[in-house]
């Protein structure tokens, strides 16, 4: 770019010529102005810009020198255009924004820049061309300290992409955990904890599709629905072990089992089928050694225990008091239960 330099520098006065070289345009709309930021030349850009070209020029794809600066993440230009009264706001034809450039960048001082100049304040809600707001795009490019600036300014963590995904939805994806973190402090985080993408798919359903483990386990601490199925019909344990995801499938089937204990407690026998229907074990052990169906029997859950033993519980298992369900059933004097219990006679 020296040649440009030496040559607005000798065309100083020669009006015609210099606004020939202002007004220049190439097969893609991109003029000399452009080029100069292609080639991170900063001295030419301040002389073509001294020789009055603007700013906010646009090329055939409706990208302003701004927005080319910003895909560099080229700091020098970037202060450059912002001094020289660039729109901060003014989007190409795929809807990219300075704002979600800067974001692109993964560099937070950039980010800064574009609120520190004395242009109006850019919109944290606009959206670019993918329906992506600035927050959204930082959580799902993984930007922890861009999403933190974000939020300090107020971004709106609520919101969806054009496929329906939230916040939650995105770190699950990529188990951006430590983002996971900045939002599960947030009580308003539990309004959007069941939201479904386009694919009919929760946060914990795509963190158990994906071999998010660290994600998974911090959804299941404050209480993500487990047992919610996709759009085909999954659940999470189901896409997990579809796809061989073994500590995925082993912490989903640890906190089944414990779900089964607490329905086998409450009687709450289609939860109890629908656990067992994933292919749990109907005899797992708690730590005084009982079954699901010593539990039902303890709490005088008939029509649990009944289920249970349809589906494969055994009756005959003793716990470490060395007491079957049957032992507790007739300690209790619950006839009904005895029956149900007792061995057929042959």
């Amino acid at each position: 770019m020296d040649e440009i330099q030496r040559l607005l520098t000798s065309m100083e006065g020669e009006e015609i010529l210099v606004d020939w070289l202002k007004n220049y345009r190439d097969n893609y709309g991109s003029g000399v102005l452009f080029w100069a930021v292609k080639n991170s030349d900063p001295e030419a850009i301040q002389l073509l810009l001294k020789a009055g070209a603007e700013p906010d020029e646009t090329n055939t794809r409706g990208e302003t020198p701004l927005l080319i600066s910003l895909d560099q993440g080229n700091e020098d230009l970037i202060r450059i255009f912002l001094e020289a009264g660039a729109d901060t706001e003014k989007k190409d034809f795929a809807g990219n924004t300075p704002l979600t450039k800067a974001v692109s960048t993964g560099n937070v001082q950039i980010v800064e820049m574009l609120f520190a100049n004395d242009h109006p304040t850019p919109d944290l809600e606009e959206r670019n061309g993918e329906g992506y707001t600035p927050l959204l795009l930082a959580v799902d490019l993984g930007h922890l300290e861009i999403v933190e600036y974000l939020l300090d300014k107020g971004a709106d963590f609520l919101k969806k992409n054009s496929e329906g995904r939230t916040i939650l939805h995105l770190t699950a994806l990529h188990n951006d955990f430590e983002i996971l973190d900045l939002f599960l402090e947030k009580e308003e985080t539990k309004t959007i904890l069941e939201d479904r993408d386009a694919d009919g798919n929760t946060a914990l359903l795509l963190a158990a599709s994906h071999d998010s483990v660290e994600c998974l386990e911090k959804l299941l601490k404050i209480e993500a629905n487990f047992l919610q199925v996709n759009a085909s019909g999954k659940t999470g344990l189901e896409e997990a072990e579809r796809q061989k995801y073994h500590h995925v499938s082993k912490i989903l089937k640890k906190v089944l089992t414990e779900k089964l204990f607490f329905a086998a407690k409450h009687g709450e026998d289609e939860l109890c089928r629908t656990i067992l229907k994933l292919r749990i074990s109907p005899n797992p052990i708690d730590q005084d050694g009982n079954t699901p169906l010593h539990i039902a029997v303890i709490h005088d859950r008939i029509s649990t225990a009944q289920l249970l033993l349809d589906l494969h519980a055994s009756q005959f298992l003793k716990n470490l008091e060395g007491k079957s369900a049957l032992d507790i059933a007739k300690e209790k004097k619950k006839e009904e239960l005895i029956q149900l219990l007792e061995p057929e006679k042959e």
